[in-house]
């Protein structure tokens, strides 16, 4: 089967599922106060859908790959200042065993099989843009 189909009939359903859900918690959801933050969220969460794959577009998966190991710790730094949350001696040292273990996962690999070393410039922009613009999309729906 056509992939699009599958994927179309997911969000079909899911839709389909969450309407009622939805359409009840609607005045919750858009009230003076939130209303500013779902706009904000939608917008930064299409802001990362689109440069997603202009990113690979632009370069390689595996070159954005290696670009999305930093999306973590844009998003506790994006976090800790937007939200004034603490960053805890836990918390960093969590977020860099995570950092050197999926660095080892993809970096050994990548640096076998890519000893030219391209540099991605439009590429590396667009990663860096979706991997802020999620974060923020997920701090605003915080």
């Amino acid at each position: 089967m056509d992939p699009y189909y599958l994927v179309a009939v997911k969000i079909a359903i899911v839709g389909i599922v969450c309407l009622p859900i939805t359409l009840r918690s609607l005045k919750k959801l858009f009230n003076k106060r939130m209303y500013k933050y779902t706009l904000g969220s939608a917008f930064f969460s299409a802001i990362a859908i689109i440069t997603a794959p202009l990113a690979v577009y632009a370069s390689q998966a595996s070159y954005v790959s290696v670009i999305a190991l930093s999306f973590p710790v844009m998003f506790v730094l994006l976090s800790t200042w937007l939200l004034k949350e603490k960053l805890t001696h836990r918390t960093v040292a969590g977020i860099a065993l995570a950092l050197a273990g999926a660095s080892i996962i993809v970096l050994v690999p990548f640096a076998i099989n890519h000893s030219g070393g391209e540099f991605y410039l439009l590429g590396t922009i667009l990663a860096i843009a979706n991997g802020v613009s999620a974060a923020l999309a997920t701090i605003l729906v915080k």
